[in-house]
């Protein structure tokens, strides 16, 4: 198949300790935080953030995602679940049930719907994640395993350790490619 070109759909729980005030839902006001007061909350179109810019020692602050993601964003901000017990609420976040084990979350929905089929296609780093028998699901704990999976061919996913030489690796490729095309020619259905 040719790789997804969208859309992506990241989903977001910070969950637990996290002061979202510091993301995507400044106050700025009573002493609430102490990075920054409420005539510093920056916007982007309808968005309101933290500025966070000058207290990030790495990756990206809140004004350079939004510099490059902004107009793209769709954000669901302050939910009132009305549930005041972690392991329903984690539940009732990611499947909009509250009374059933059953449900998918909204990312196995969408991942259902885009490319079921295709392996990985979604992919759980922890929390709720239940599927409803809609699509296959991954768990991959740890970001450095899904570098040795994304370069399956070769040790350790070490690119510079490949398991074959580039020219069996093309046979392989071929041979597989072939078996494709001729299971697709057989009929599936019974006499």
């Amino acid at each position: 198949m040719p790789p997804h070109d969208g859309p992506y759909y990241i989903v977001f729980n910070a969950s637990g300790g996290w002061d979202t005030t510091y993301l995507m839902d400044p106050k700025g006001v009573g002493g609430i935080n102490r990075l920054y007061e409420e005539g510093e909350i920056l916007t982007h179109g309808n968005h309101k953030f933290a500025p966070t810019a000058r207290h990030k020692k790495d990756g990206l602050s809140n004004e350079d995602f939004y510099a490059e993601f902004g107009d793209e964003l769709l954000v669901l901000n302050g939910l009132d679940y009305s549930v005041n017990n972690h392991s329903p609420c984690s539940r009732y976040m990611a499947t909009g049930k509250l009374d059933s084990l059953a449900y998918p979350t909204f990312a196995a929905l969408v991942a259902a719907c885009q490319r079921a089929a295709c392996p990985l296609s979604f992919l759980t780093f922890g929390n709720y994640s239940a599927t409803g028998n809609l699509v296959a699901m991954s768990r991959v704990p740890y970001l450095p395993s899904l570098k040795r999976i994304t370069n399956a061919d070769a040790i350790d996913g070490n690119e510079r350790a490949p398991y074959q030489e580039e020219f069996a690796l093309a046979r392989i490729e071929q041979a597989l490619n072939d078996q494709r095309r001729d299971r697709a020619l057989q009929p599936l259905l019974p006499r």
